[in-house]
């Protein structure tokens, strides 16, 4: 609905970059689906447990999900090095404080 509202709106329109980068995210959150699945049926006796097991259980699957997630995203070329370097220099630059002025 957001992007429905958007479009008419006039508010966003898909460049090339975005046009290409979609296909291979939706790879990456196949093969997220497909990790999560696996590990799920291999941890399904861990997540009926004490709590403290269904909690451990359930931060690997979530950290496998993650980490096959972020992996993906370099492997198929949705996202390069480059561009989480960028990333880091604008968080980086207005997250500093300014020094005080005497």
């Amino acid at each position: 609905m957001l992007y429905r509202t958007l479009v008419e709106r006039g508010h966003f329109a898909a460049d090339s970059a975005l046009r290409r980068k979609v296909p291979r995210l939706l790879l990456a959150a196949l093969l997220m689906g497909a990790t999560v699945f696996a590990f799920e049926r291999l941890l399904t006796p861990y997540l009926g447990g004490a709590l403290i097991v269904r909690y451990a259980a359930l931060g690997v699957l979530v950290g496998a999900g993650s980490a096959v997630y972020g992996v993906a995203c370099f492997v198929t070329g949705a996202y390069r090095i480059a561009d989480l370097k960028a990333l880091m220099r604008r968080r980086g630059t207005s997250n500093t404080p300014k020094p005080a002025q005497e």
